[in-house]
């Protein structure tokens, strides 16, 4: 039985790699020119006042909508971009000796 949940779980930490050394959200500083404009995003969270900072979900693309009294409101594509050294780390963990993320299942 060990043997079945350790695979599966060394399956599940291959598949999610970035997940697991690098959570599913990110921070992101939302700017604007003039400053103090409000901002949404088309997955709900926004900020009443840029700049601001919001916690975003990795994989996922969004628009931004900047809106500030006396301009024309202004939409931003937010697209996520692979981290080429996502691989190499996981990489150099499985040659350092194994899994760092995920942990090892305990006998």
């Amino acid at each position: 039985m060990m043997r079945i949940l350790a695979t599966g779980l060394s399956f599940l930490a291959l598949t999610a790699c970035g997940t697991v050394t690098r959570g599913t959200t990110e921070p992101v500083t939302f700017l604007s020119e003039p400053p103090g404009a409000s901002m949404r995003t088309s997955f709900g969270p926004g900020c009443p006042v840029t700049p601001c900072t919001l916690e975003v979900p990795r994989k996922q693309e969004f628009v931004c909508t900047f809106s500030l009294p006396g301009h024309a409101d202004v939409q931003v594509l937010v697209t996520t971009i692979a981290s080429g050294t996502g691989g190499a780390s996981m990489a150099g963990n499985l040659v350092a000796g194994g899994l760092i993320g995920p942990g090892r299942p305990s006998r």
